[in-house]
């Protein structure tokens, strides 16, 4: 859950990165926060269809449709608002290269995140594995 605020939190600035270098238009991180979570509400709708078809048991539905979810919430939606602010407001670059820069640095962020957030959950494994094995040494 942790993990989904934090990719939210770096959509939500990247998108205003691009909006500050590549628009005219000069929009306010809260404007651009709140365009986005009005797009949640088909998310939100996608992810209780796949918690139905959980607990009916249909998992490959089920995978599908939280995949596209997390697709669509983590790249669809913020290609979309890039397009709506690059409208007619393009600075410098084409909204194609624009688009190509965006999706560069979310897959940059993500993959630091991804592997922040990796290696914070796998030290704690294998500290708790390691502490478990000494409690077992030192009852023998």
């Amino acid at each position: 859950m942790l993990f989904i605020a934090v990719v939210i939190t770096l959509i939500v600035l990247l998108i205003f990165v691009v909006n500050m270098f590549f628009s005219n238009k000069k929009i306010e991180i809260t404007e651009i926060l709140s365009m986005y979570g009005s797009k949640f509400s088909l998310i939100i709708v996608l992810n209780m269809l796949a918690f139905l078809f959980a607990l009916m048991d249909v998992e490959d539905l089920t995978a599908y449709l939280l995949l596209f979810s997390m697709f669509s919430m983590w790249l669809l939606i913020p290609l979309f608002l890039v397009s709506i602010i690059l409208k007619g407001n393009s600075l410098s670059l084409d909204a194609f290269y624009v688009y190509l820069v965006y999706i560069v640095l979310f897959f940059i962020a993500f993959k630091v995140a991804s592997s922040v957030f990796t290696e914070n959950v796998l030290a704690r494994i294998f500290s708790n594995a390691f502490n478990i094995h000494r409690i077992f040494l030192a009852q023998i």
